[in-house]
């Protein structure tokens, strides 16, 4: 006669084993998520990295291409939006860049740089450049912008004077009573930006570049002299 043995798994055995996969199930899914979480961060810093280096490049080659223009002058405002460096800055350049609008991509042009509050993503800033040639500066209606970089935390910009003084803003403007008063560059522009490395707004990447200007002044003719 066979013995046949239908001893089961006690409750204590069963409990341990369900423990044991509970522990084993909850590394691996933590080994997951921080994998998910690394690639995601990688691919975003490398977002971060593009766009500074789209950007400074942009900014560089506008700044190195300015002109002294008797009507638009060089302004570089210090603003702020909620705390945080929000610079602008409007200056004449050869530096346009033409679309698909069919015009002359050579010629003098407006550039102005200007930091507005992102409203897809609230708490970062977004960079907006617009460019318009002089000769169609002043067709009516509102000049187009196109967003340089996004995922801004803030940018700030310093302007250096031929003597070496450092300034947090520039105003070299047109003045209509004294024509003879000359329109000045400065001699450097420094730029920082700093954008947002995580999308709770916790940590932040900066990044710094400066560019030199061709310095001078305009003075416009008059009865004959210049």
């Amino acid at each position: 006669m066979t013995n046949v043995n239908n001893r089961g798994f006690t409750l204590l055995e069963v409990m341990l084993a369900v423990s044991i996969l509970a522990v084993v199930s909850s590394m691996v899914g933590f080994a997951l998520n921080s994998t998910v979480d690394l690639l995601a961060a990688t691919a975003n810093q490398k977002d971060i990295y593009r766009q500074a280096r789209i950007t400074l490049d942009r900014m560089r080659s506008d700044l190195a291409a300015a002109v002294v223009d008797g009507e638009v002058g060089f302004v570089g405002t210090k603003n702020e939006i909620n705390g945080r460096q929000a610079a602008g800055l409007i200056f004449s350049s050869m530096a346009h860049l033409a679309f698909d609008d069919g015009r002359s991509d050579k010629g003098s042009t407006t550039i102005a740089y200007e930091v507005i509050e992102d409203e897809n993503d609230p708490g970062s800033f977004k960079l907006l450049r617009a460019d318009t040639l002089s000769v169609f500066a002043e067709e009516s209606g509102e000049k187009e912008a196109y967003t340089l970089c996004a995922g801004l935390r803030s940018l700030q910009l310093t302007y250096w004077d031929a003597e070496g003084q450092k300034n947090d803003s520039w105003a070299s403007k047109p003045d209509e009573e004294n024509e003879q008063e000359p329109v000045l560059l400065p001699a450097a522009v420094f730029i920082t930006l700093e954008f947002w490395q995580d999308s709770e707004h916790k940590t932040v990447i900066p990044f710094r570049s400066g560019v030199w200007l061709p310095t001078g002044s305009i003075k416009e003719e008059q009865d004959g002299e210049s």
